[in-house]
């Protein structure tokens, strides 16, 4: 019996029913898993349909965490995201100017993380700790996490370049290439025995290549992923090229902005560039917007002038994203174009800070 009825959830139709069914789905897998073995990664059967990392259900079998649990292991899993939260941003001065804030905190996304009981709340909170300990000098520990976070699920992978890039001396660029080859190694075995499609469609959703997916709303048939994938990087290019014509006018590109704390801006590198991942390699549900969520709040707090249009304009980016990706009476597109522009923004500008950061390493 959950303590909550989740009643924003009820009110926007996009209540899971409750009982952290997402959770309850993973616990049923594992159990599968000791059974019938790699039949959960087929598309056929009872127990098919699994699409993550075999590393999961070997170490929930090997916790013998069964079903009957799930109530328990969802709130735990709600105590790890409103942990990791806080620890990421709840001490930013940006929450006590703005406490509008609390919009981004409490949208849709994240209450949905929570009332699933999500994996990618265990996701959250192994890639920021793989930032934290990344920031605190602990390069060769920042491995675990990351390594563990990418073995569930492999769409934190690309953060192993990030910590590549930013190793300080040839021991940590070496024993970041080496892990991250046998991770990918993994990875690959995983992804070929998978047999069930990923995620489609545009309902709940974000990704590049979401465009061509409203098609079904009229009355068209879905294109296929080729189509979908190639129009998608079209857009994407597109997006980029016009946002910053736009935003170079603006002279937002060229705004001069404090280099932050530096663990502010490794927790920052490391969300957004795992939503980034997200975003480009396929379509996700807009839950894993959480990514986005904090690197924007965690970039409006620590790199941003308070009262600016520019950054204005970044908050407000982020509010329409998180509230109008969801089913919102027609208005997903505006959701969806707000996330690509939003994109598209933070990125440039993490790659103005991450070459200021290689100039300081090379500066040693």
């Amino acid at each position: 019996m959950q303590l909550t009825t989740w009643i924003p959830l009820r009110y926007w139709h996009i209540w899971g029913g409750g009982n952290f069914i997402d959770s309850q789905q993973i616990l049923q897998w594992s159990k599968c898993y000791e059974i019938k073995g790699k039949l959960v990664f087929s598309n056929e059967g009872e127990c098919s349909g699994y699409i993550y990392g075999s590393t999961l259900l070997k170490i929930l079998s090997f916790l013998k965490v069964d079903a009957n649990l799930t109530q328990i292991f969802g709130y735990f899993l709600m105590l790890i995201l409103a942990t990791s939260i806080s620890l990421s941003v709840g001490r930013l001065k940006l929450n006590r100017s703005n406490p509008i804030i609390f919009l981004v905190i409490f949208s849709p996304p994240v209450l949905l993380l929570a009332e699933r009981g999500n994996f990618d709340i265990v996701m959250f909170a192994l890639i920021g700790l793989a930032g934290f300990l990344f920031s605190k000098n602990a390069q060769i520990w920042a491995l675990m996490p990351l390594a563990l976070a990418t073995l569930l699920k492999f769409y934190s992978l690309p953060v192993f370049l990030l910590f590549y890039v930013l190793g300080e001396n040839r021991k940590q660029k070496l024993t970041t290439c080496l892990v991250g080859i046998v991770v990918s190694i993994q990875v690959a075995y995983d992804l070929q025995i998978i047999k069930t499609s990923f995620p489609s469609g545009f309902s709940w959703k974000f990704g590049a290549s979401i465009w061509t997916r409203y098609f079904t709303q009229l009355g068209v048939s879905d294109p296929g992923e080729v189509v979908n994938n190639i129009s998608g990087l079209a857009i994407l290019l597109l997006v980029v090229l016009v946002t910053s014509l736009l935003l170079k006018n603006r002279k937002m590109f060229a705004t001069s902005f404090d280099n932050g704390h530096r663990t502010k801006r490794l927790l920052f590198y490391v969300f957004l560039i795992t939503h980034i991942s997200c975003f480009v390699l396929g379509m996700s549900f807009d839950y894993r917007l959480i990514f986005l969520a904090i690197a924007s709040i965690i970039y409006l707090d620590s790199f941003c002038t308070r009262g600016d249009t520019n950054t204005n304009l970044i908050f407000v980016l982020t509010l329409i994203s998180m509230w109008l990706t969801y089913p919102s009476t027609g208005l997903e597109p505006v959701g969806d174009l707000a996330t690509e522009i939003l994109t598209v923004i933070l990125g440039i500008r993490a790659l103005q800070l991450i070459r200021t950061d290689l100039k300081s390493i090379n500066a040693k």
